[in-house]
């Protein structure tokens, strides 16, 4: 019963501590601007590469113990499948910070898998939380998450003024960390 209270807590840990080494990434980077740059740029500059990977490379582990757990608590096909999606986007989030921008393509690929997988997982959950109960804000967040990480990459941005990706990377990772975070708060607290 302590280990699921544990990975109930690792659901909301892990992006309190990847947005916490993402901002002081950010304070110790002078040059990055939020509109001009991608996220990844803090993983290839000296003075960020080590807290900014670490923190992508230590959230991943712990999204992965996470998600590995939803997958041993399924009870049903759709949050099996889900947990396995969770599963494999963990494991992006920590080969994203494993392999810097500078490793070029191997970076891009699982950086795009990283904000792909979660919103199919997302979806699989909603049958699940509807046969368990659960309350509908939380089917709401997982709806709004899979939605908004879906359709964040097709605003044009440049448009907007926004030549860079940090925007849009932290709006899709908010829609993937913010309902897990709140699910998490919400299992917790439930038991």
């Amino acid at each position: 019963m302590v280990f699921k209270h544990i990975y109930w807590i690792l659901g909301v840990i892990f992006p309190i501590f990847a947005y916490s080494c993402i901002l002081v990434s950010v304070s110790l980077a002078p040059w990055f601007s939020w509109y001009n740059n991608a996220l990844s740029d803090l993983g290839i500059y000296p003075d960020t590469a080590w807290i900014f990977n670490g923190g992508l490379i230590i959230s991943g582990l712990l999204y992965l113990i996470f998600s590995i757990n939803l997958i041993r608590d399924s009870k049903d096909a759709h949050s099996f499948l889900a947990g396995i999606l969770l599963t494999l986007d963990a494991i992006c989030l920590s080969l994203v910070g494993l392999f810097p921008e500078n490793f070029g393509h191997i970076h891009t690929l699982f950086a795009i898998l990283y904000f792909l997988i979660f919103p199919p997982a997302f979806i699989l959950m909603i049958p699940h939380f509807l046969a368990t109960r659960e309350p509908l804000f939380i089917i709401m967040l997982f709806l709004l998450g899979a939605l908004l990480g879906l359709s964040i990459w097709f605003i044009p941005w440049r448009e907007l003024g926004i030549r860079g990706l940090a925007i849009p990377e932290l709006i899709g990772s908010l829609a993937n960390s913010i309902p897990i975070a709140a699910y998490s708060l919400y299992k917790f607290f439930k038991k």
